[in-house]
């Protein structure tokens, strides 16, 4: 009977997990997001050890643009905040 219930935690847990992660991708791609729910995002994928390279910066600037932010990128691929 306890493998039953540890597998129910197990599962309800993945549920919860999965459900965070669409909440966080809707947040995300609505653009209305503020610091404190970014910063809610990046720690949640720090803690899942979740990394992403690039396979180019063209790659990054591409992904960057999707972005609800202002600036635009300079000739590395940085974000210029200047105008």
């Amino acid at each position: 009977m306890q493998r039953d219930s540890k597998a129910a935690k197990v599962s309800a847990v993945e549920l919860l997990h999965s459900a965070l992660v669409e909440k966080f991708r809707k947040m995300l791609e609505g653009g209305e997001v503020s610091a404190a729910e970014l910063n809610t995002i990046r720690q949640f994928l720090k803690d899942n050890d979740v990394q992403a390279a690039p396979e180019s910066v063209q790659d990054l600037a591409d992904k960057l643009g999707e972005l609800p932010f202002p600036g635009e990128l300079d000739d590395k691929g940085r974000v210029d905040t200047r105008h």
